[in-house]
């Protein structure tokens, strides 16, 4: 599922929801005074009443009975004083600066597309953004976590876990990593992380109310929930976690937009997940007030940024959850592992005769992808698609495979929605995507250069259409209206989703086409803009300027391609006399070959045979 956020009544622009640069003035001006966004004070812990007491501690967490406690927050609050004005202005400035002019999709609840793994532990070595050398550090903080560490850590928390694996730097010496103690057979479990609900343990779930609540959803609920452990007075496994001085990398969109807010402006303008990026920051001062001061800006996006770079698997919903130890687990282009949610059937009857039962999280499963020989490595391949722009939007690094143009195949995706609000047959749609099982929130459609990217095809195998043919059926259900609203009467209804998987009507296709060479001109025209201010870079730019900059480029390629199907479909339909249509349809329905006739009589009137 996908949850949309809800700024202001702002300018919408494009099929996709695009939010342009007013976003950044509108949320200063509801900001309300600088004082508003200062650090929190001694009575401020406490979760707002809009929370309210209905949302109870979640699962993996110890201490208060429910989050509206304020003894929970208050019994560890962090000995410092209150953020000063001028640093509350800083950092409201950086927010309104970035999401000013960055534009915003609706923020979604992820559900990669994953082989079953994400997550990343990394350490860089980086030059600062101002040209001095940077501590090097992963994501578990190089300079605060070492090897020894955390291996005491997990000797006390998961002890299971080492006796599998040690801990160890990494072989590609980016950080730390997780190295096999013994053999294991293709298929067979490595580690097998259990959660059990109402428990201080290993496995951290996000609470379902909270997430509901958060503009930053399931990723929002995990860093409360970890703020929270690091703040009660009982000792827990992710308190102890958050003190071992874990930290996400410094390149990650959400903690650059704090020390470089222009860097993480050009970042957004730099790859086709920029728009989430946004939708990210744009939520930042939405939770900040949700949580009543509870928290500041920069804090509150370092605990997201430290959670996104660390939750390795999703469950079926799309939750990522946050194991203990499992983030040690680093990326590879030729994994030895794979990670997955564990499930268990509860409530069947005897023999089946309730059904199977309903399925319930259990924990995550770490499994042998092939033969692991004693002392290699345990690593997974974080996403299906190599987008060098969702690796930077989640974990803030890219891997050494995909560092420069032309390594790898470019990949990006473009974001459009089946119904818009102000079309009146909206309700109506609805309903038809709904009884279909397509989502009615923004879908995201990926595209990959290493991919054969053919041309628009027709049929009702949404499970096996290509990405271009998912896009383009929902465009067409978009944009069903006008001269072709007859389709929406009753007794046509019920076939509406069919007649999309098909060319519905000249005026209806070139109007889907031109949806997505829009949005492909508006993401080219903020290529440029970033190009502009890459060329002032110095010799001592940040190595994420590079990363951006090959990033730019090799989704403008693929951008570019995709324009030139769009343009030639929309140029086969205006002068092809071969493209069919719902009524060519019909027709050949209830006249069987008059169309093929209508052809030959046509053929022969042209010719020098139509004389005889």
């Amino acid at each position: 599922k996908l949850l949309p956020i809800a700024p202001p009544p702002l300018e919408h622009r494009g099929a996709s929801g695009i939010l342009f640069s007013t976003m950044g003035m509108a949320l200063a001006r509801a900001a309300g005074p600088v004082s508003s966004i200062a650090g929190p004070s001694a009575s401020a812990w406490a979760l707002p009443p809009s929370l309210g007491n209905a949302v109870h501690s979640p699962p993996g967490l110890a201490g208060a009975d429910s989050l509206s406690s304020a003894e929970g927050w208050s019994k560890r609050m962090p000995a410092r004083e209150a953020a000063s004005h001028s640093a509350s202005a800083s950092a409201a400035a950086a927010v309104a600066l970035c999401i000013g002019s960055a534009a915003l999709v609706p923020r979604m609840r992820r559900r990669q597309m994953r082989s079953g793994a994400a997550g990343a532990a990394k350490r860089w070595s980086v030059a600062g953004l101002d040209g001095a050398a940077r501590p090097a550090f992963s994501s578990v903080s190089r300079a605060a976590t070492t090897v020894q560490g955390m291996t005491q850590l997990l000797s006390r928390d998961c002890p299971e876990l080492l006796e599998v694996a040690t801990v160890q730097e990494c072989n590609s010496g980016d950080g730390l990593g997780l190295f096999a103690r013994r053999a294991f057979e293709e298929g067979e479990e490595v580690m097998l992380w259990l959660s059990e609900a109402g428990k201080s343990n290993e496995v951290m779930v996000p609470n379902e109310k909270l997430s509901d609540k958060l503009g930053s959803s399931y990723y929002g609920a995990l860093a409360f929930q970890v703020l929270k452990a690091e703040r009660v007075d009982e000792p827990s496994i992710w308190q102890r976690w958050k003190e071992s001085g874990v930290e996400a990398p410094l390149e990650h969109p959400l903690k650059l937009l704090f020390s470089d807010p222009g860097l993480a402006q050009r970042l957004w303008n730099s790859t086709t997940c920029g728009g989430r990026m946004g939708a990210a920051a744009a939520a930042l001062r939405d939770d900040v007030k949700i949580l009543g001061g509870s928290v500041d800006l920069e804090e509150w996006a370092d605990a997201l940024a430290l959670v996104m770079s660390r939750s390795l698997v999703e469950d079926s919903d799309g939750r990522p959850i946050l194991v203990l130890g499992l983030d040690l687990v680093n990326d590879s282009d030729d994994p030895t592992c794979t990670v997955e949610a564990v499930y268990e059937a509860v409530g069947g009857g005897i023999f089946g005769a309730n059904g199977e039962g309903q399925l319930v999280f259990r924990g995550a499963s770490l499994k042998a992808a092939r033969k692991i020989e004693e002392g290699e490595e345990l690593s997974i391949q974080y996403f299906e698609d190599p987008q060098v722009g969702k690796y930077l939007e989640i974990y803030g690094f890219v891997p050494r495979r995909l560092r420069g143009r032309g390594m790898g195949p470019a990949s990006c995706e473009l974001v459009f929605a089946g119904t818009d609000d102000e079309d009146g047959y909206v309700y109506e749609k609805t309903n038809v995507l709904n009884d279909w099982n397509i989502p009615v929130e923004p879908i995201s459609f990926h595209f990959e250069g290493g991919k054969p990217m053919s041309r628009v095809q027709e049929g009702m195998d949404w499970d096996n259409k290509s990405q271009i043919d998912r896009m383009i059926t929902l465009l067409r259900m978009r944009n069903i209206g006008g001269s072709d609203s007859f389709l929406m009467d009753s007794v046509l209804l019920d076939f509406l989703w069919e007649n999309c998987n098909y060319r519905v009507s000249k005026e209806n296709e070139i109007e889907a086409c031109k949806q997505v060479n829009e949005e492909i001109a508006r993401w080219l025209d903020r290529f440029e803009k970033a190009r502009e201010e890459e060329a002032e870079d110095g010799p001592d730019a940040p190595r994420i300027a590079k990363w951006m900059g090959d990033c730019r480029e090799n989704e403008y390629d693929l951008l570019y391609r995709l324009q030139g199907l769009m343009s030639q479909e929309i140029n086969d339909v205006m002068f092809s006399d071969k493209v069919t249509y719902w009524a060519d349809r019909q027709m050949d329905k209830m006249f069987p070959g008059a169309r093929a006739l209508a052809s030959i009589d046509k053929f022969l009137s042209t010719t020098e045979a139509g004389v005889f």
